[in-house]
């Protein structure tokens, strides 16, 4: 009898063993699936996350050529207007100017104008005044159509219609 108990004891210390073993076994698969769907998540989350860059660059690149498109539409129209157009920052710096602006000046459509001051091409006199009137617009938004004759007055040696 004492040998059937021994015998039983090491039976259940077995079965002990073996389900110790089948637990660590399953914690280990539980633990590998977790990890796995960690990684595949983490794999999801940065596909999503270069789809977003991609799509983000694309929007960018389409607004970019549009915005090309709108400023190449807007270069065409000013240009082929015979009226002199002049567009100049907060600073009173010009950004760009039409074909008829740099003719009436008798100047080459090429001149670089970017950041250039009115006193780059008028005279000391002449400049002060158109300045004065940008600032007036600058500060109220008030838009001011000078007569075509404007500068002609102010100005006697340039060509203005």
């Amino acid at each position: 009898m004492r040998r059937s108990l021994e015998m039983d004891q090491q039976r259940i210390a077995l079965q002990r063993e073996a389900m110790e073993i089948e637990y660590r076994a399953q914690q280990a698969e539980m633990k590998f699936a977790e990890e796995q769907a960690r990684r595949e998540e983490e794999e999801r989350r940065a596909r999503r996350a270069e789809e977003k860059r991609h799509r983000e660059e694309e929007e960018r690149r389409k607004a970019e050529e549009a915005l090309a498109r709108e400023h190449a539409l807007l270069r065409t129209v000013i240009d082929a207007l015979p009226h002199s157009i002049y567009v100049k920052d907060r600073e009173i710096r010009y950004l760009l100017a039409n074909k008829a602006w740099f003719e009436h000046l008798n100047l080459p459509d090429t001149e670089p104008i970017e950041g250039r001051l009115a006193r780059d091409f008028f005279p000391p006199e002449v400049a002060e005044a158109l300045d004065e009137e940008d600032r007036a617009v600058v500060e109220n938004g008030q838009v001011v159509v000078r007569p075509m004759n404007y500068l002609a007055l102010s100005y006697d040696h340039r060509i203005i219609d």
